[in-house]
């Protein structure tokens, strides 16, 4: 878990001052995650052209003020030619409309949809629900996410991965960030792994500097030593005598001698 999180910071990093050259069809639109055992909603905003994941925020009950701050990200982030008015296709709820006239104004044109029918406005939220598919098949394993921290640590790393590591067959085998011109080299996790410098720890006190040629030779004085026989039997004899003081009932038994036979 700790490798995970620090590559998912490492990704986060490297991708995050990117800008990427989208179009003006925007889709918006919000599915329900399980958080700690209960429901919180999770908030996507995508470019129908580049299939580039413009921002994602959690959300206890879709409010305004959460659309309107995702809808900042991606303004903030995009890049799209000024001139031409932008369309956010979304659902009914009412939270986007003062949303998106609080953003944008009167750059920006809402056209509210249904999910799969484009009959009646000429417009459908089919590529964010296919978002949605992939992001629920992930956290289908995972059996719920466990706090805010974690969710949104999780969600802006899938995003990093969505957009600039998977390829996709409607782009013909491009990521969206290549998709919108984007000039970048990490474009896998392995990727992500080789340009994270190793760890460097600093130890706080010196260590003991060891140098063999700074070593003074250790030289004892020559001595000579004689072994005094007569005084190590005194001292044997006079041990035996305090041994038998103590315990004058104890028997000695001794082995006979080996004799050499002829």
């Amino acid at each position: 878990y700790r490798w995970i999180t620090k590559y998912t910071d490492k990704a986060i990093e490297l991708f995050k001052d990117y800008h990427p050259e989208v179009g003006d069809k925007w889709i918006a639109d919000e599915t329900v995650l399980k958080l700690d055992g209960e429901k919180r909603w999770c908030i996507d905003i995508i470019d129908s052209k580049t299939r580039f994941l413009l921002g994602t925020k959690l959300s206890n009950n879709r409010e305004g003020k959460d659309i309107a701050e995702l809808l900042q990200i991606a303004k903030t982030r995009a890049k799209r030619n000024p001139k031409k008015t932008l369309t956010i296709i979304t659902d009914g709820w009412g939270g986007y409309r003062e949303a998106i006239e609080k953003v944008f104004g009167s750059e920006a044109k809402h056209i509210v949809t249904d999910p799969f029918d484009s009959n009646k406005t000429g417009y459908n939220s089919e590529l964010i629900e296919r978002w949605h598919g992939t992001l629920k098949d992930r956290t289908k394993s995972l059996r719920g996410l466990k706090s805010v921290e974690t969710a949104e640590k999780f969600l802006a790393g899938f995003l990093a991965w969505y957009n600039f590591m998977r390829p996709h067959e409607s782009l013909n085998g491009k990521t969206p960030a290549e998709k919108a011109k984007i000039n970048y080299t990490v474009k896998s996790w392995a990727d992500v792994v080789r340009t994270t410098k190793p760890h460097i720890q600093v130890l706080k006190t010196p260590a003991k500097v060891d140098i063999l040629s700074e070593r003074k030779a250790l030289i004892r004085p020559i001595t000579n030593r004689n072994y005094d026989f007569e005084k190590k039997n005194q001292q044997r004899k006079l041990h035996r005598r305090s041994v038998a003081r103590i315990s004058p009932n104890r028997v000695r038994i001794t082995s006979p001698r080996p004799t050499l036979e002829k």
